[in-house]
């Protein structure tokens, strides 16, 4: 879209700029239909060129929208994460079958992402769980959640 849109908007500008010019000197640029015709084909090229700028500049800040955006759903999730854990490491069974478990049930919506995630790490790619948990954690832009999984790591 940057390739063809903003080209075009220049040479929309160029074209009509120097007529507009002449007729904004002899104040007959908005009581001509030549005038508002001129004016309204700079506006449309100055909007083919600043659109896909903004658009540009959008996609380039999606990546980092989307992190954010995950961290800050962990974070929001992470106090029943950490008691569900606690619950079940309370009961005898480690703290990677809670992960499982979260994976498996469904229970928390962007937790159970993660945990699924881990168990994918743990399972396909033959990572310890521990391991697993904590490349998990990092890849996320979440400190509560690094915080946490280093917690049990170094344990």
């Amino acid at each position: 879209m940057l390739v063809i849109a903003a080209p075009l908007g220049v040479i929309l500008v160029m074209m009509n700029l120097n007529n507009a010019l002449i007729l904004l000197k002899m104040r007959l640029l908005f009581s001509t239909p030549y005038g508002i015709r001129d004016l309204t084909l700079i506006i449309m090229g100055i909007v083919l060129i600043i659109i896909p700028l903004i658009v540009y500049e959008l996609m380039i800040g999606l990546p980092r929208i989307t992190a954010s955006d995950l961290a800050f759903k962990v974070d929001t999730e992470l106090p029943f994460f950490v008691a569900y854990v606690s619950a079940i490491t309370n009961s005898g069974l480690s703290v990677f079958r809670a992960v499982e478990r979260i994976a498996e049930a469904k229970i928390l919506e962007v937790m159970g992402r993660v945990a699924r995630w881990t168990y994918i790490r743990f399972k396909i790619f033959g990572e310890d769980p521990l391991t697993a948990l904590s490349n998990v954690s990092s890849m996320i832009e979440s400190r509560s959640l690094r915080e946490f999984i280093s917690g049990y790591v170094t344990l």
